[in-house]
């Protein structure tokens, strides 16, 4: 894990925020695993559509600048520690965490009940489980924070 300066967090925290909305799919693609197994070097990327063309975003500095993580020697990706889980969906899920865990859970106001409400619609499954009631997604609480860690989906690349 990296320090970032407040300021580099916080314009990467606004450039992801504009880019990523609750319910995209995020890509990851693994480029490399160190010979411990201990690590690997992945890449985040975001594919949209405009005009019936494909656009691929790279936003890999901003991802491990958000997330803590140090950028790899060689390359555009970033380096995860650890094992034994899928580390493509911890990234992804961190990122949820990272972008909408806050706002979701402890924000008031339009913007916060609008992004309640989108989590909602994505992570309904989640914030249902074992016959729970749907929260109201005009009222903060802590359950919007869990469910923002799964309001993005992932795929592999």
């Amino acid at each position: 894990m990296t320090k970032a300066s407040d300021a580099a967090k916080l314009e990467a925290f606004t450039r992801l925020r504009a880019w990523i909305k609750p319910g995209d799919t995020v890509h990851t693609s693994l480029d490399n695993v160190s010979s411990s197994g201990m690590s690997r070097t992945l890449r985040v990327l975001l594919i949209r559509s405009t005009d019936g063309e494909p656009m691929i975003f790279h936003p890999n500095h901003a991802v491990s600048t958000l997330l803590g993580y140090r950028r790899a020697k060689h390359g555009d990706g970033f380096v995860v520690g650890g094992c034994g889980q899928d580390m493509g969906f911890h990234v992804v899920h961190s990122l949820g965490y990272a972008l909408f865990g806050k706002e979701a859970s402890e924000g008031t106001g339009k913007e916060a009940n609008a992004l309640r409400k989108a989590i909602g619609a994505v992570t309904k499954s989640y914030l249902t489980q074992g016959g729970a009631e749907m929260p109201d997604y005009r009222k903060p609480g802590r359950e919007w924070f869990g469910a923002a860690g799964y309001a993005l989906k992932h795929l592999w690349l």
